[in-house]
């Protein structure tokens, strides 16, 4: 088992093996979600590329018709693909069309 302590600023230092196996490296961006156990899931999250966005505005035929909205919904429909691996937007699009 790994540990790491917490400076007075709130910060840890993550173990280089914990590092290694998660493929963490210097700029990536990590997900905190505590349980109701207690204990909290860290995740690293894989920000969309461009093929991600060009698949999820497929249908829209312009950039003008993306609303403030559609955007907004799209990045929580992504974020929480990141923690469950499914997404939950597909199958409400499935049903809509």
């Amino acid at each position: 088992m790994d540990t790491a302590r917490v400076t007075t600023k709130g910060q840890i230092t993550i173990p280089q093996r914990v590092r290694e196996q998660m493929g963490i490296q210097t700029g990536d961006v990590l997900a905190f979600v505590g349980q109701e156990d207690g204990t909290v899931v860290v995740q690293k999250l894989r920000l969309p590329d461009a093929g991600d966005v060009q698949e999820r505005f497929a249908p829209t035929t312009t950039a003008e018709n993306i609303t403030e909205e559609d955007v907004v919904r799209w990045v929580k429909e992504v974020r929480a693909q990141q923690f469950t691996g499914r997404d939950p937007g597909r199958s409400q699009r499935s049903r809509e069309e």
